[in-house]
């Protein structure tokens, strides 16, 4: 869970979860509500094939959601992430982004994704023709003929609001404990969690954030339910020289794999574009590869061609 803040009755509480266990009995078995808010987020890393894309570079367009009464808690991230951001003065851009169709095969895909963008209670988009889309963004390929733009889309310092995160949990009472390798959990009145050097943590309910581990971290508190497949996924950050030359985030139009290679600025001044998308067998695997660096160029420059 990202951030615990106060909030009225009537707003809704943003989780970024797996699963979520009462010490008596499943208060949420929310794995399919996880995964489905992490391909709302690209990750803003620089080149390390890393495996569960979930960091807020991108704050998240609400697009791909499929069931928007199931998960009406995503609706109000964007402006409670903003929000959090200024309180926790953390660097974030509402820069907008736009989603490219690459001609006519592709063009009923932005009105699918328009439509549902209002059903996700998106305000402000509109479809363009790859013309306009050229107006907004002079760099972006002729091959470009129709874009969904999104202006309520931002970016945002991954890093900063991690550590700000952190800080502000501690402030607020949180004990941060690192390097806390989890190999028992136990259940009784408490859960009971027990760490590679002996040391052990009580509480009433047990939030799974594990990441790639998070199977074997259910595993142990007594849901094998589900295993986690590592995908890789390789960035290429870019020369603050190429900064300026892009303002929105640009997107490929998305397919069941996720949302392609993507161009975006970031916060700092640069530009970061990627990803790969690659099962792997090795969940600590974090190298990068030529071959996957080249595929990231090649896909960047069928948005991007002027990409060095």
């Amino acid at each position: 869970v990202g951030l615990f803040r106060k909030m009225s009755d009537d707003q809704l509480l943003i989780l970024d979860i797996q699963n979520v266990r009462g010490a008596d009995r499943v208060e949420d078995q929310s794995a399919a509500l996880g995964q489905r808010l992490q391909q709302q987020m690209a990750l803003g890393i620089v080149p390390q094939r890393l495996k569960v894309a979930n960091t807020l570079h991108h704050i998240p367009d609400g697009l791909l959601i499929e069931d928007p009464p199931v998960i009406q808690c995503h609706f109000q991230l964007k402006p409670l992430l903003y929000q959090a951001a200024e309180e926790l003065h953390v660097p974030y851009i509402q820069n907008g982004s736009l989603v490219c169709a690459f001609g006519a095969e592709e063009e009923p895909h932005i009105d699918v994704l328009f439509q549902r963008g209002l059903e996700n209670g998106i305000s402000g988009m509109s479809v363009i023709s790859g013309e306009q889309a050229r107006q907004l963004e002079p760099n972006l390929s002729d091959a470009v003929t129709k874009a969904l733009l999104i202006p309520s889309a931002g970016i945002i310092s991954p890093y900063d609001l991690a550590i700000a995160a952190v800080g502000n949990a501690m402030d607020n009472g949180v004990t941060f404990k690192r390097n806390f390798h989890v190999v028992r959990i136990e259940k009784n009145d408490l859960f009971a969690v027990t760490s590679a050097n002996g040391e052990t943590v009580e509480g009433k309910y047990l939030v799974n954030c594990a990441g790639g581990y998070s199977d074997k971290v259910a595993a142990m508190a007594g849901d094998p339910s589900f295993t986690v497949i590592p995908r890789a996924g390789e960035y290429m950050l870019l020369d603050k020289l190429e900064g300026g030359r892009v303002g929105h985030t640009l997107f490929q139009c998305p397919t069941a794999a996720g949302k392609g290679i993507l161009v975006s600025p970031t916060v700092d001044g640069t530009v970061i574009v990627g990803p790969t998308a690659e099962d792997i067998l090795d969940k600590d695997d974090k190298a990068t590869t030529f071959e996957g660096l080249e595929n990231v160029k090649a896909g960047a420059k069928r948005t991007y061609p002027a990409l060095p």
